[in-house]
């Protein structure tokens, strides 16, 4: 907003000094240039703190998780996590903090309600798709709502989250959440959808973890037989997948009645003579 130079108006002397001291020092022309490095100075000073703020913020919440762990206070743990939710730096952590409790409802370890335990998991899952859904490993947590939407019989839902894990799954990762797809979309009675994610995940590369439960070999194993299956009812023409672990077929190789001899000019040479028992 411009001053009002009216007749009583008065310059600062300061800014009378620094005035004509810019004037002197750079031409117009020059002035503009001086003011948007002067701007993106101070827009890099900004940035530098805020990361640092942020660096610093980061590290304190691994100490304070660090410390919680070790004095095996689970609800120590769990309100550090909830605390530091939104740090990218803690995804891993509260992704191995929601998949544990999700194993333990279903192998009832804990002396809990196996609903309880399931709604913790999702609560935990949520909270990197709630504050860091961008990050490399976000499609872990979306698959983990879909597990518990599923496992609380809500298809629909799981279907919806099973949809988005697929899309920021990693290319070797895709076949894997084709397969969970198609297998809730034959759960919701929609087979005719089904069959396109249930052929990509037979024929996708087999490069997912097979150390993992249940392993590569048995979910590969499901989504052939559920995918005959909804073809047969479909009445789709079926999909020639070769069965697991199957090499290329092998070419019968024909054998000579007679050893043939190949030297060095490329022509053959007759088979050697039959050994004779020499008489002394």
């Amino acid at each position: 907003m411009a001053r009002n130079k009216g007749p009583g108006y008065k310059p600062d002397p300061f800014l009378k000094v620094i005035d004509g001291f810019m004037k002197k020092l750079v031409r117009p022309q020059e002035k503009f240039i001086y003011v948007v490095a002067v701007l993106l100075l101070a827009v890099l000073v900004v940035s530098w703190v805020v990361a640092s703020q942020r660096r610093t913020s980061s590290e304190d919440a691994l100490n304070a998780l660090a410390a919680a762990r070790k004095s095996t206070d689970e609800s120590a743990v769990e309100t550090v996590l909830r605390d530091n939710a939104s740090s990218r730096n803690m995804v891993p952590y509260i992704l191995q903090h929601a998949n544990q409790k999700y194993l333990n409802a279903l192998m009832g370890r804990e002396n809990t309600d196996k609903a309880a335990l399931i709604g913790k998991a999702e609560e935990f899952f949520r909270m990197i798709d709630d504050y860091n859904p961008e990050h490399p490993m976000a499609f872990l947590a979306f698959a983990g709502i879909a597990c518990c939407r599923e496992e609380n019989g809500d298809n629909e839902s799981a279907l919806k989250y099973f949809r988005k894990a697929l899309a920021a799954a990693p290319h070797e990762m895709k076949d894997k959440f084709s397969y969970d797809v198609g297998r809730l979309l034959v759960a919701l009675d929609r087979k005719s959808e089904a069959v396109r994610f249930l052929r990509d995940a037979t024929l996708g590369e087999k490069v997912y973890d097979a150390n993992l439960p249940g392993g590569d070999y048995e979910w590969r194993l499901n989504a052939r037989q559920l995918l005959a299956e909804v073809e047969d009812e479909e009445g789709s023409e079926p999909l020639d997948v070769p069965p697991p672990d199957a090499g290329p077929a092998e070419t019968p190789v024909e054998i000579p009645d007679e050893p043939v001899v190949v030297i060095d000019d490329g022509t053959e040479a007759p088979p050697p003579a039959p050994d004779t028992e020499v008489v002394e």
